[in-house]
């Protein structure tokens, strides 16, 4: 089975070479979206997890970028650390852990669960990044004749001819990762197994 993810933070990372103990530099988490999917496509489980903001505020630049509202986050968020054993719970039950930009979603992730003083699930963890797998499909031109990283919604439009609705929200970037990843694999664009 596949498990896809994607975390919405308050910002980008301060130092994007940080350790993920250096909680510092890197931003809290603010939503966690995950599906775990079986190899057929099939959806078996899904969450879309608002995180009760505990210490810290979501400034309105930031749900401009990421759709969470401070007051909707405290009002319909949940506690972290039940958030991160619900994350870890699926985690184990997955062969391979996908994430659009692994680095990023693993650190913010990985900084929770150490402020949590919670085992982080993703150390162990098969994982695949969508983003550096899906660089030689995209082809988008970079300078000195190598291809850039593409974006989710660009390898959206690559796959599927047209944008998806809600970019930068962590449910609908995992239902866009997930339905990338499986048109990849059907076209034999992967190179991960």
């Amino acid at each position: 089975m596949y498990l896809f993810f994607d975390a919405s933070a308050l910002s980008m990372p301060a130092h994007w070479k940080a350790a993920v103990e250096d909680t510092y530099h890197w931003p809290r988490l603010v939503h966690l979206a995950w599906e775990l999917v079986d190899k057929d496509s099939n959806i078996i489980e899904t969450a879309s997890k608002l995180i009760k903001p505990a210490g810290f505020e979501i400034p309105y630049s930031s749900t401009e970028w990421h759709g969470v509202d401070h007051d909707v986050a405290m009002e319909q968020g949940e506690e972290i650390s039940d958030v991160l054993k619900a994350f870890a719970a699926v985690v184990r039950k997955a062969e391979y852990v996908v994430a659009f930009n692994m680095q990023f979603n693993e650190m913010i992730v990985g900084a929770e669960y150490f402020r949590a003083n919670i085992p982080n699930p993703l150390v162990a963890a098969e994982k695949i990044c969508l983003m550096r797998e899906s660089t030689y499909f995209c082809k988008i031109p970079a300078p000195g004749g190598r291809y850039k990283w593409p974006s989710l919604s660009q390898l959206f439009q690559k796959c599927f001819g047209h944008k998806f609705e809600g970019a930068n929200e962590a449910d609908k970037d995992v239902r866009a990762a997930s339905m990338c990843f499986f048109k990849l694999l059907e076209l034999d664009e992967l190179d991960v197994f």
